[in-house]
């Protein structure tokens, strides 16, 4: 327990970079649950994935830095498939994943397949990112 929370984090043997055949799930569930990656690697692997894994940090830190420890206060399914979901922190920070392949219409915003979304509620902030891409956009 830490300040009244179970912490959720990858088995060892399990890291996020492990299996190959689901990874933008795995990285958009680590997102949107707050859960830090897990990564075992030598100088080779960090070579070939370095860019990933900045991209990775760049969306994640200022997220976690606010959400860490803060409840999850909210998760909802946004579509029958449940493909689309949101989860949210205390009252700071909403974050919308989109785990299909096609875009899905959330309030004013198109989320693209493969996309996790961050909004700060009192700023408007919106983070955007895709691990498919390794891309982050930063909105306001």
């Amino acid at each position: 327990m830490f300040h009244d929370s179970v912490i959720a984090t990858h088995q060892w043997g399990f890291g996020s970079l492990k299996f190959t055949d689901d990874d933008h799930a795995r990285e958009l569930l680590e997102l949107l649950y707050n859960v830090p990656p897990l990564y075992h690697m030598n100088l080779a692997e960090w070579e070939s994935r370095k860019e990933a894994i900045k991209a990775h940090y760049a969306f994640f830190s200022p997220v976690h830095r606010e959400a860490a420890l803060l409840p999850m206060s909210d998760f909802r399914w946004l579509n029958e498939s449940r493909l689309a979901q949101r989860a949210t922190f205390g009252d700071k920070i909403e974050l919308v994943a989109n785990f299909g392949d096609e875009p899905f219409r959330y309030e004013q915003s198109t989320i693209p397949g493969q996309t996790i979304v961050a909004k700060w509620v009192e700023s408007g902030k919106t983070v955007v990112y895709s691990p498919e891409y390794r891309f982050f956009r930063h909105f306001h």
